[in-house]
């Protein structure tokens, strides 16, 4: 079966629409400005092809993106995070290893703390990376993963663990 709509539903009602604390000024204003993506960088960029770097940069300028989940950072070092997020102009990042050699990583103009998820990671294939991202003062938690490319129960088994474990944080933005 599927990951039930209405279960993430009750585990997050902020994510129906309705927020926690809109007591923050501005709070909706700002919200309504952020910008999330998580990009498949496909093997690295290729190695850090010239080409793809480029177009990579281009497409994330043109996004005007605050927040961007890396999948596949294959062969990224801290050195070459560090690197591609200060040619693209994000600040803040962070490249997470995984023992599959498909690693995680996450750029962002904003502050951001790691949050230790080595336990889970272990049970994934690719592990998940959490980063709480400090958006104008609201704390907002964001998750990156590549699941399973083996079998789609085991696909499963990864979204219901990430469900499981996020639900933790729903209180918060």
């Amino acid at each position: 079966g599927s990951l039930p709509v209405e279960s993430l539903k009750r585990l997050c009602p902020h994510l129906q629409g309705t927020m926690q604390d809109e007591s923050k000024e501005g709070y909706a204003a700002a919200r309504a400005r952020w910008r999330f993506c998580t990009y498949n960088i496909f093997e690295g960029l290729d190695s850090l092809d010239k080409a793809r770097v480029l177009a990579f940069k281009s497409w994330v300028a043109e996004q005007n993106l605050d927040v961007v989940g890396l999948n596949e950072a294959n062969g990224f070092t801290s050195d070459c995070m560090q690197t591609l997020c200060a040619y693209c102009n994000f600040p803040h990042w962070y490249v997470q290893h995984a023992p599959t050699g498909y690693h995680l990583g996450v750029m962002s103009r904003h502050p951001l703390e790691v949050i230790d998820t080595t336990e889970l990671s272990a049970q994934m294939w690719h592990g998940l990376l959490h980063v709480s991202v400090d958006m104008q003062g609201i704390k907002c938690h964001v998750l990156v993963t590549h699941l399973t490319p083996h079998e789609a129960s085991k696909r499963r088994t990864e979204a219901r663990a990430i469900v499981d474990y996020a639900s933790q944080y729903c209180a918060e933005p």
